[in-house]
């Protein structure tokens, strides 16, 4: 015998509460609602074990409770801890987060954009290369439309991301001032990703701050031939002086990582290894890696409270286009900490 399926008319009768009082706090609207009702709401839905029907939630609010989130590579460190942060954020609060993936193509992310909208999704979190803003625009008329990890000027949606400008200067202050006589950049072709571009750009100013002729490295990831010229060109200008590497984000260092290992440089002691980004996998990296520790977690966290007072206010198109920045931490370790000479080393850690 298939068992009764628990109904919200049950929960409310169990809860001594109205109907319309369940329906309020199952939309996580909990104004005029004491804390003592509310427990004993959420008391007899586990209980109950009561599973509100979503679809005709969403069906009764106009909202299908379904926050899609794009992202340019599912494997990429950011895009692993956002979406985590997000779904951690989102579904205690009733939402589903619909995940897609890219691949930096800017036809599928049209193609996405357009699957979406047929879905009547209620927001778009999207990593974009900036291909599609204009489609992005009109999204923005109807559902809120939040930028990550990269800046565009699109009128009427939110920009979160990290002082990555910043944070790269930091991290090249760092390097010059631990004794490092020539630090190589290495990174992809910026184009117009903001990240890229900011994060190169802290670089330059801060070889310029110490009077250094900058060494900027280009290369294409998958390709190991660009990987070990990097390498080739780092050891025609090895001297006496330690030489610094230090690449633009986790994903260049994973690839150039095994071509350094394979040359008898010491780190810290001739070669400085550093990256911006802090994957999963730094912990297996010896000696251990300085790094830039990107606020991803607190960037997921901002951007779900955003929506959730977006869904609770009634979304508006914005006005203006809104930038939040999240300050990134420099992490200094052992694979940049040299000694000066004297049997002593930095105490800049």
């Amino acid at each position: 015998m298939t068992a009764k399926r628990i109904t919200i008319q049950d929960v409310a009768r169990e809860a001594n509460v109205s109907v319309t009082t369940i329906s309020r706090f199952l939309n996580a609207r909990y104004e005029a609602m004491s804390q003592e009702t509310k427990k004993r709401i959420e008391q007899v839905i586990e209980e109950l074990d009561y599973h509100p029907n979503a679809l005709a939630q969403g069906l009764k609010g106009n909202r299908s409770r379904m926050i899609a989130v794009i992202v340019v590579k599912l494997s990429y460190p950011f895009c692993v801890s956002l979406i985590r942060s997000l779904s951690n954020a989102l579904t205690p609060e009733g939402y589903n987060v619909i995940v897609c993936e890219t691949e930096g193509d800017p036809k599928r992310e049209a193609h996405v954009l357009k699957t979406l909208l047929g879905q009547q999704i209620d927001a778009i979190v999207i990593q974009t290369n900036g291909d599609n803003l204009t489609e992005l625009e009109t999204i923005s008329k109807s559902v809120p439309v939040i930028l990550v990890d990269r800046k565009f000027k699109l009128p009427h949606a939110t920009n979160v991301l990290t002082d990555n400008y910043e944070a790269s200067m930091k991290m090249t202050n760092h390097l010059y001032a631990e004794g490092y006589q020539n630090v190589f950049y290495v990174t992809e072709t910026p184009n117009a990703i903001s990240t890229r571009s900011e994060r190169l750009q802290g670089y330059l100013d801060s070889s310029s701050r110490y009077h250094r002729t900058p060494h900027v490295e280009i290369v294409k990831r998958g390709d190991d031939v660009s990987m070990q010229s990097v390498v080739e060109r780092i050891k025609e200008n090895i001297s006496k002086r330690p030489i610094a590497l230090y690449t633009a984000n986790a994903l260049i260092f994973h690839e150039i990582y095994p071509h350094v290992q394979q040359i008898d440089w010491p780190s810290p002691e001739k070669l400085g290894l550093a990256t911006f980004d802090e994957p999963d996998w730094i912990k297996l990296i010896s000696p251990s890696l300085t790094c830039v520790r990107q606020p991803v977690p607190e960037m997921g966290a901002w951007v779900a409270n955003l929506l959730l007072q977006q869904f609770k206010d009634g979304y508006e198109q914005p006005d203006e286009a809104h930038l939040k920045i999240l300050p990134s931490e420099l992490i200094k370790s052992e694979s940049t900490r040299l000694d000066r000479g004297d049997g002593t080393v930095s105490d800049t850690l």
